[in-house]
């Protein structure tokens, strides 16, 4: 590569200018005065190492306001959503500003704390569900967000946040949050254990799922996530829901993301402030072919739509069109493989420097494509946000990284059909979760989702779900997000289809945290589709 003109280099494996000093210093230290206080709550239980529940949930206390937050989300057309109490209208009197690769995030309401609260922590959860922390982030030097060769898994810890839902007569919804228990409200979906006692604390996983060498689920940073074989049938085995606390995606994460996005963007279409992952459509042919080497040449222009840190897929096929990203042989040189940096050569193209462990060869006449993220491409962010807001980059929300360009299907919730269209089932307790087939015990609800495709237009409610609602909308009025509807299936009483939200790297303005498909079995795996690693699936509900 002695041609080499220019070279960018990834920064802990993705393109990052490092954000303003101030910002970083002002942040470091609003969070150490508060890990400060976190530490005097913390104690270890001398038997597990691992801090003691009690002790936990004393310092998510500690960032407790005892408020109501209530808010107004508009029927119909309408996007904005309006703060309704004094404590809403308080907070969101400073607008929130995502964070990017060169800015720290405006963020009132992580500042406010209360049912915003959450920090992240290797933690996960017991065989009857008790959720368990070894290590908090900016209290032990032992956090990693990386696999640490333990088996340690990230999670965001946040408290039990309460909730009530009045739907007005005009259609509108005013909706009350609170970190402590007020008249008419529920508690935060999975927040009861089994036993029916209340979680001290939730968490909910930080990154999509991936596998690492020995077959695990994991949630851990800087993984390929567990695509293509993954599916809500295959998870209950792989998480071993029938001797773990640990499921798929529970109605928890699914609600927790929600919440944050609707309350801190005060919108109801998430892609108004994070787009995701969902217009980066790459499928284009090496510009040079070589032996040997660990980087594919492209030229400029097909360079500059690429991200350093973004993942891609490289294969053997030379059909004329391009394969899809399905087929073994769109991947069967590299899968997933990061973008570690780019080289600009001495005739203009650009060489984009793989990730890799094995060196291998290109020709013009195969593909090379984009691919889902690997995880952690946000954890250098200052807050929530993205590193670029283009359609290109995952972002983070709560702490929570998604829109890796990936659709994320829920492990403990089915759509089931009543004969008109689909309903919602979800089971309190995965401990009984069932492949291709409703829980024991668990009865669906009647249709609530749309009966044709298209952009939906309002928000409901739903056993602890946060969806889009009837169809009208448009990519900039109701919900900005769509629904697909499995007419093969849909009017066929019982049938039974994977629930998965978000939209792929392809779907552009159809995606958003609404986004909803109900065309695949629950046995459907994809290169599209991946999980989370819950711990909350065990629940009384």
């Amino acid at each position: 590569m002695a041609d080499t003109q220019a070279t960018e280099q990834a920064t802990e494996g993705f393109e990052y200018a490092d954000p303003l000093a101030s910002d970083k210093a002002v942040w470091a230290l609003v969070s150490a005065v508060k890990n400060l206080g976190d530490q005097k709550s913390l104690e270890r239980d001398a038997s597990t190492g691992r801090y003691s529940n009690e002790s936990v949930a004393a310092m998510v206390d500690k960032h407790k306001t005892g408020l109501v937050y209530t808010f107004l989300i508009p029927a119909g057309s309408p996007t904005d959503i309006k703060p309704m109490s004094a404590a809403a209208k308080r907070v969101a009197s400073t607008e929130f500003v995502p964070a990017t690769a060169t800015s720290a995030a405006v963020d009132p309401f992580d500042t406010e704390g209360g049912p915003w609260f959450h920090v992240s922590a290797n933690a996960g959860a017991d065989a009857d569900g008790v959720p368990w922390v070894e290590a908090i982030d900016g209290v032990d030097y032992g956090f990693s967000r990386v696999d640490n060769g333990h088996g340690n898994n990230v999670y965001e810890i946040a408290p039990v946040v309460w909730q009530a839902v009045e739907v007005l007569a005009n259609g509108n919804l005013l909706v009350s949050w609170s970190d402590s228990r007020f008249s008419g409200s529920q508690p935060n979906p999975k927040a009861l254990l089994p036993d029916g006692t209340l979680r001290p604390y939730m968490l909910t996983p930080t990154y999509p799922m991936s596998i690492d060498a020995e077959g695990r689920p994991r949630s851990v940073s800087g993984a390929k996530v567990a695509n293509r074989t993954t599916s809500h049938d295959s998870l209950v085995d792989l998480c071993k829901t029938v001797t773990t606390g640990y499921s798929g995606m529970s109605v928890y994460d699914q609600w927790y993301i929600n919440f944050h996005q609707l309350t801190k963007t005060l919108c109801k279409s998430s892609q108004v402030d994070f787009p995701g992952c969902t217009d980066f459509n790459i499928q284009i042919h090496p510009a040079l072919a070589e032996t040997g080497v660990t980087r594919v040449v492209v030229t400029a222009e097909q360079a500059a739509k690429i991200p350093v840190g973004a993942s891609m897929m490289y294969g053997t096929d030379t059909g004329t069109t391009c394969p899809d990203r399905g087929a073994a042989a769109a991947y069967d040189v590299f899968d997933g493989a990061v973008v570690g940096g780019k080289e600009t050569l001495a005739d203009g193209n650009v060489a984009l420097l793989m990730n890799v462990a094995k060196a291998f060869d290109t020709t013009v006449n195969t593909w090379l494509q984009s691919a889902p993220w690997c995880t952690g491409n946000t954890d250098a962010l200052v807050g929530d946000g993205q590193v670029a807001k283009d359609g290109k980059h995952p972002f983070k929300v709560g702490g929570v990284e998604t829109g890796l360009g990936l659709w994320e299907f829920m492990g403990d919730t089915l759509f089931v059909s009543d004969g008109t269209g689909f309903g919602i089932a979800v089971n309190p307790d995965t401990r009984n979760e069932k492949k291709n087939a409703v829980a024991d015990g668990v009865t669906p609800t009647a249709a609530c989702m749309p009966t044709a495709d298209g952009y939906m237009l309002d928000i409901q409610f739903v056993n602890g779900l946060i969806l889009g609602k009837g169809l009208g909308g448009s990519a900039t009025t109701g919900v900005g997000d769509s629904f697909y509807f499995d007419t093969s299936g849909g009017n066929v009483k019982g049938t039974i289809r994977l629930v998965r939200f978000l939209g792929d790297l392809r779907r552009g303005s159809d995606a958003g945290l609404r986004y909803a498909d109900s065309r695949n079995g629950s046995g459907g795996a994809a290169w599209y589709f991946v999980s989370r690693l819950s711990a909350t699936g065990r629940s009384r509900g």
